[in-house]
């Protein structure tokens, strides 16, 4: 393999300056390429060179026109192309023009794209392998009953393909490209007209309401878990609100044992924090003994620390912790979708109130549709539906 002088990183955002950061570190030249919508990014800026992708197309389309990127990578004296994550990460098609033009492409092999790229292949050729499998459909489930069933003879976890594949398998010739970033950034960019469909994990301030419309898709309860050996077992909002803020420091203060309250929550920017934050603070400010940055951080640390308390998506609790009652209530699906489970957040999709591009509507159609509900269930959310 010839040496690697010049990668051009085909994707934009932090994606693309975590790459050009590691490039720099080898002594590598790096070369960028952004959308119009994007000729302020950061990433543009991180690199040794930045070129305009896609001219004349939406923000999205332009980083999936594979013509242009091998243009730019051939006038700019490109050695490799590294496709980030998200975007052409998964494109067999991207490889094999790499090839046919001398590129390196930094990925999985053309051949081994093809055959892993599509989830129902990729379980077909482990079978071919012989290797071990997990249960599994033998194709697409059709409706939430479907799940149930799946899942009342095997239980959870379940595996499932992503709800864009789906859609994709129903509308040949349409790519749903997934950025994955947090709930703010999603609603930026929706709001910015980078993307067509923002998702969030909250609902819409005042101020985004006035350009956005959300659609909710589903529901996720925010579990309060502490730790299986407390004995309290019921908790107030008012009183939830008092432990986050520091006023209630020790359990006895709320009927349990004389131990020091251990207070834990999710990192500043995580759509669990806003939601529960939102929800359950008012005008309180919290106080954090340790701020987290995963879900299972958050349980693990409640599991091992004695008088711990934190929060997690209900999906998401085990049996190494135990889950309060939030006023009398239990966190359950079914308590969720009715409302009276009170400390939980919307899934959405946020859409320029003047867009009216079909695509987008059929999309989520699709999602509230009884098959895209399906997928939402299997992904551990309440459906809506």
């Amino acid at each position: 393999m010839k040496k690697i002088k010049t990668v051009l990183v085909a994707n934009r955002g932090e994606i693309a300056i975590r790459v050009f950061r590691a490039c720099n570190e080898l002594g590598i030249r790096t070369v960028a390429i952004y959308s119009k919508e994007d000729t302020l990014s950061l990433h543009r800026n991180r690199a040794d060179e930045a070129y305009l992708v896609g001219e004349g197309k939406g923000p999205i389309d332009a980083y999936l026109d594979i013509e242009d990127i091998m243009r730019i990578a051939r006038e700019h004296d490109v050695d490799a192309i590294h496709p980030g994550y998200g975007f052409l990460s998964e494109n067999s098609q991207l490889a094999k023009r790499c090839a046919e033009e001398g590129f390196i492409f930094i990925g999985p092999r053309l051949e081994h794209l093809i055959m892993f790229g599509d989830k129902i292949n990729a379980r077909t050729q482990a079978e071919l392998a012989g290797i071990p499998m997990i249960p599994g459909s033998t194709g697409t489930v059709s409706s939430v009953e479907e799940v149930r069933a799946f899942a009342g003879k095997h239980g959870f976890p379940i595996i499932i393909k992503a709800v864009n594949g789906a859609f994709m398998e129903k509308n040949k010739g349409v790519t749903v490209n997934l950025n994955l970033t947090g709930s703010g950034t999603g609603i930026q960019e929706a709001s910015e007209g980078k993307c067509d469909i923002g998702n969030s994990s909250r609902k819409l301030k005042d101020e985004e309401a006035e350009k956005l419309d959300a659609t909710v898709v589903g529901l996720d309860g925010i579990a309060l878990v502490v730790n299986p050996a407390n004995k309290l077992e019921d908790i107030t909002l008012q009183d939830l609100a008092k432990v986050y803020s520091g006023e209630i420091t020790n359990w006895k203060e709320l009927g349990g044992d004389d131990k020091a309250i251990v207070v834990i929550g999710r990192e500043d920017g995580s759509g669990t924090r806003d939601g529960f934050e939102s929800i359950v603070m008012g005008d309180k400010e919290p106080k954090y003994a340790q701020e987290l940055e995963s879900t299972g951080s958050v349980i693990n640390a409640v599991a091992t620390t004695d008088g711990a308390i934190g929060y997690a998506s209900l999906a998401n609790v085990d049996e190494t912790v135990k889950a309060l009652k939030v006023g009398g209530v239990e966190a359950t699906e079914e308590n969720v979708k009715s409302g009276a489970y009170k400390v939980q957040r919307p899934f959405i999709c946020a859409t320029l109130k003047s867009s009216d591009n079909k695509l987008v509507k059929a999309y989520l159609d699709f999602i509230l549709s009884e098959e895209g509900q399906a997928l939402v269930l299997a992904q551990g959310a309440v459906p809506v539906k």
